[in-house]
């Protein structure tokens, strides 16, 4: 949905250093500059499946306008919380690339477990890009919006972190993003815009400038607005990615779509060529598979009382996600 026109000019990214330290502690820093207390909901989760050590779960996930307030649009409230909380930390995700978020007063809502910690972009006014990981398992620094030459206005920058594994030797460069939405020609050309800017900055600032494996190990993970076949099949936008670059755009072994109105394919997670061969279940049988969780068909989280909405989905998006291979001993 198109953005609201923001209050004030666009809030820069809280310093680094403040950032992750108030990350790390579980939540976002408040307007003191001193971090807030851990949010944590009590007891860990269960552990499941994917918690082998040699497998880390990479999600992307547009929750459809987390605000600060309730609007007429997408209200929330303490049920809607509930359920999107229950439904990253129960499904187990451990690296997610949120998109429309406003900001860290809007992911306090959530009180996701201390376990979890989160970054948030700022220059897509009420509707920002947010990097959540889980910190047991990862070591994640240098978070930085990526300056676009041609992403402006209501357009989000993409958020960048180098991401570590604390117990195996996978590190790469994790980028959440959310590109143009719309099917009109005009749309469809920023949409290819944002890709071809994208792929300059990692063909050519990200590689000649981050060092090893930063440089070469890459994931871009979120909404990018646009199918294999083109929303606007004229003006395609995953050609510069996949084409161009090489990238292996994991959303092909995808049994099903991830935006519930329209029925269509357009949240992706790519790899980079130097990280392509980490995509898979260690130790599974078969080809890599990435999964998407069918929330809106699946209790409790699908239709459940006491929400904002009468028939209430929690967002009108589906989470994608893959596994990456660690290297780390079981």
């Amino acid at each position: 949905m198109p953005c609201p026109p923001p209050a004030a000019g666009p809030r820069p990214l809280l310093p680094l250093a403040l950032a992750l330290s108030a990350c790390a502690a579980g939540g976002p820093a408040g307007d003191s500059g001193k971090p807030l207390a851990p949010l944590d909901t009590g007891a860990p989760a269960e552990v499941g499946p994917h918690d082998d050590p040699r497998e880390l779960q990479v999600a992307t996930f547009n929750i459809e306008w987390l605000t600060v307030a309730q609007v007429d649009e997408v209200g929330r409230n303490a049920t809607d919380y509930e359920m999107i909380r229950t439904l990253i930390t129960e499904n187990g995700l451990d690296l997610i690339a949120l998109q429309e978020i406003e900001g860290d007063a809007a992911m306090e809502h959530l009180q996701l477990p201390s376990r979890y910690s989160w970054a948030a972009g700022s220059t897509g006014w009420s509707q920002n890009v947010v990097l959540v990981w889980r910190n047991d398992l990862l070591e994640v620094s240098e978070v930085r919006e990526v300056d676009l030459p041609r992403t402006d206005g209501a357009n989000k920058a993409p958020l960048a972190a180098r991401v570590r594994h604390l117990q195996g030797d996978l590190a790469f460069t994790f980028v959440g993003l959310h590109h143009k939405a719309y099917t009109d020609d005009e749309a469809a050309r920023e949409r290819r815009a944002q890709t071809e800017d994208l792929a300059a900055w990692l063909d050519g600032e990200l590689a000649d400038d981050e060092e090893a494996p930063f440089a070469e190990n890459v994931v871009l993970a979120g909404d990018f607005n646009d199918t294999f076949e083109g929303l606007n099949p004229s003006i395609r936008s995953l050609p510069p990615l996949q084409d161009e670059l090489g990238y292996t755009f994991t959303t092909e072994a995808a049994e099903t779509y991830t935006q519930i109105d329209f029925e269509s394919l357009i949240d992706h997670i790519a790899l980079s060529p130097a990280l392509a061969g980490r995509w898979g279940a260690a130790g599974g049988d078969g080809p890599p598979a990435a999964g998407v969780l069918t929330h809106d068909l699946t209790s409790p989280w699908s239709d459940y009382s006491g929400g904002y909405r009468d028939t209430q989905n929690i967002s009108d998006h589906r989470p994608l996600w893959i596994y990456l291979q660690t290297g780390a001993a079981r």
